[in-house]
């Protein structure tokens, strides 16, 4: 079977929050080879969420499978449609950042997430969380460890012995590489474990300088910018002492353990504080352009014309809410990513709705897209994103505004060599 030969990306308005998709497809095919969504959730009003994965669903032409899930984080911005979107849709690869369960408790906490609170039960245990969504169809959960001090994964090759597309076989994802399991004290605890539906979920730990590829046509790298910031031995000794009842039990008992870690948690950081800890999870996906004769990437005109804004500059690069506000920060993050593959983002998703404290001057010249995605409330108080100093920094670099109204659209088309 011939090969895709276009590509598109879509940003649904969800105001304060993120909701995007891509697909690999075929020009005149209605339903596409391979799909992705990345991050799904808002801050604004969750009757947004609702009507954009009706949307959604519309737009795949009722194709019942995501073959890529990646959450960057734990915010409810970001993942309040989640489960949504796990009733409707059978998941292939679901993927997250991979923290120590004291780190995405102080993240819980700081959210103001108490035990009464349903959201808490993924910070918990995220395994458990979401292979117990009603109707959960989910193949592999994937971790990413932090990529702190890793080098940059090497772009495959032309690969003249991969296998043909098939017309009804499942687009393979290949994982390289690969562990069973994480290395902490939680070892053993984030295991396989069937679903509501009887179906085993298998959970895996991408290795450190992992990437994801199809076919070798299309390839996404993920990057956990986790700092390794140290935590409190104190608070981090009440989280182990508790931990197989926060893991292992329902009702009561777990109730029971997270209070008394939240009481130890104002006591350590204080009522009011606001150290986060953020592990942002940033994502490039783009073809893999030793495959290819050539790669456009395309806006649409208001006239509904099509316009190409990128010769050669055809993937995107997510940013969540993450962090770029230093030199040492953007460094790393394109060491990690590699000249090469920066080079090539045509769209970049403004990180952090476009906020000055996740920025700084240097973003938009070192990354120079074609086009730069922001998605937010704009009325939303205090934060008023876009801040005006980051816009700014991308008004040469086509910057597009997707609030609660405005979506946005990008295409792109694939040459075959």
């Amino acid at each position: 079977m011939s090969l895709p030969d276009s590509f598109s990306y879509h940003f649904y308005p969800v105001g304060q929050g993120l909701f995007s998709a891509g697909s690999i497809h075929r020009v005149g095919e209605q339903v596409s080879r391979f799909s992705w969504v990345y991050d799904c959730g808002t801050s604004s009003r969750q009757d947004l969420i609702r009507q954009r994965i009706e949307q959604y669903e519309t737009w795949v032409n009722g194709r019942r499978r995501i073959d890529l899930l990646v959450l960057s984080h734990f915010d409810r911005d970001h993942i309040s449609g989640v489960c949504r979107l796990i009733e409707r849709f059978q998941i292939g690869t679901l993927t997250l950042p991979y923290m120590p369960l004291g780190q995405r408790l102080v993240i819980a906490f700081s959210e103001g997430l108490g035990f009464r609170d349903e959201l808490i039960h993924f910070f918990v245990n995220p395994v458990d969380y979401l292979i117990g969504v009603k109707g959960a169809q989910i193949d592999r959960i994937l971790f990413v460890p932090p990529s702190f001090g890793q080098e940059t994964p090497v772009p495959p090759g032309l690969d003249s012995n991969r296998p043909a597309w098939g017309e009804d076989r499942v687009p393979q994802v290949e994982f390289g590489p690969v562990k069973e399991r994480s290395d902490d004290y939680e070892r053993g605890v984030l295991v396989a474990t069937p679903s509501r539906s009887g179906q085993a979920t298998q959970v895996l730990f991408l290795r450190r300088g992992g990437t994801l590829n199809i076919y070798g046509l299309w390839e996404f790298v993920p990057y956990n910018d986790d700092p390794e910031k140290e935590i409190p031995k104190s608070f981090m000794d009440e989280v182990i002492d508790k931990r197989d009842q926060l893991l292992a039990s329902k009702g009561l008992g777990r109730d029971l353990a997270l209070n008394r870690i939240i009481v130890f948690y104002d006591y350590e950081f204080g009522r009011k504080s606001k150290d986060r800890n953020r592990i942002p999870l940033f994502l490039y996906s783009g073809p893999i352009y030793s495959s290819w004769r050539a790669v456009r990437l395309g806006d649409w005109l208001l006239n509904g014309e099509r316009s190409i804004v990128g010769e050669g500059k055809g993937s995107l690069l997510y940013s969540g809410d993450g962090y770029l506000n230093s030199d040492n920060k953007l460094d790393r993050l394109i060491a990690y990513i590699g000249d090469e593959r920066i080079q090539s983002v045509g769209l970049f998703q403004v990180m952090h709705h476009g906020s000055r404290r996740s920025w700084h001057c240097s973003v938009a010249a070192a990354i120079q897209p074609s086009i730069s995605v922001f998605s937010c409330d704009t009325k939303r108080r205090p934060s008023l994103h876009p801040h005006r100093e980051v816009l700014g920094d991308f008004s040469f670099f086509g910057p597009k505004l997707v609030d609660k109204v405005n979506p946005f659209s990008a295409w792109g088309a694939l040459e075959e060599r």
